[in-house]
């Protein structure tokens, strides 16, 4: 089961591009168990094997953006009654894409078209941004239930609303430079291999927004 448009034109259009994939979400149930251990070395390959390597996922990054940064790297889990976004709209095109793995058994709604519209919504307690109920319900917005049964991938621009009914979903941000400026630094230990790890993740189209700390 798989989003029905190429995932530019998808996440132009829709807000997100979506695709069902076993791999992935075996990937994210074992590190799931272990902790979400995402500041090790084991989370830092993590990331670069799931995203920076996947070319799905590149290649939409870059289609978007001469230049990104990752900014963003936490795990959110279900919260049927909610209805969260990354951001407020604040310009016509997309300061930031959201790419988001999810585990087996998930099921999640987007809400298509949701990207185009200021919905004003506002902080929520997981550090994302929640949408009022009642601005979803404007003209040209519409809703879409996924069921990933196996787990798999979305990538969304990071204005869309979205609910987690079931499952959770490892997250990552990828900010354009002037959206990267709001962005705390991730922070990291200040290990040789962490810092390795980093260097080798980063390249002329893509980079990272970390800051190692004793």
């Amino acid at each position: 089961m798989t989003s029905t448009k190429k995932p530019r034109e998808s996440i132009l259009e829709d807000g997100v591009f979506w695709v069902e994939d076993p791999v992935i979400g075996k990937r994210v149930d074992e590190i799931a168990k272990k902790g979400f251990p995402f500041k090790t070395e084991e989370g830092l390959d993590f990331c670069k094997l799931n995203t920076l390597d996947d070319k799905r996922i590149r290649n939409v990054l870059e289609s978007f953006f001469e230049w990104s940064c990752l900014g963003f790297y936490k795990a959110f889990g279900r919260d049927p009654s909610r209805t969260f976004s990354f951001l407020n709209r604040t310009k016509t095109e997309a300061q930031v894409l959201v790419v988001q793995l999810w585990s087996s058994g998930s099921r999640m709604v987007f809400y298509n078209g949701s990207h185009l519209q200021s919905l004003d919504a506002g902080p929520a307690a997981n550090g994302l941004l929640e949408i009022p109920d009642s601005h979803l319900k404007r003209a040209g917005i519409t809703h879409t239930e996924v069921e990933m049964k196996g787990g798999g991938l979305a990538i969304l621009d990071g204005r869309l609303g979205f609910k987690i009914v079931q499952g959770f979903a490892i997250t990552f941000g990828f900010a354009a430079e002037e959206e990267l400026k709001e962005w705390a630094k991730m922070k990291l230990p200040k290990a040789q291999i962490l810092m390795k790890k980093v260097a080798e993740m980063e390249s002329t189209t893509i980079g990272t927004n970390f800051e190692f700390v004793d």
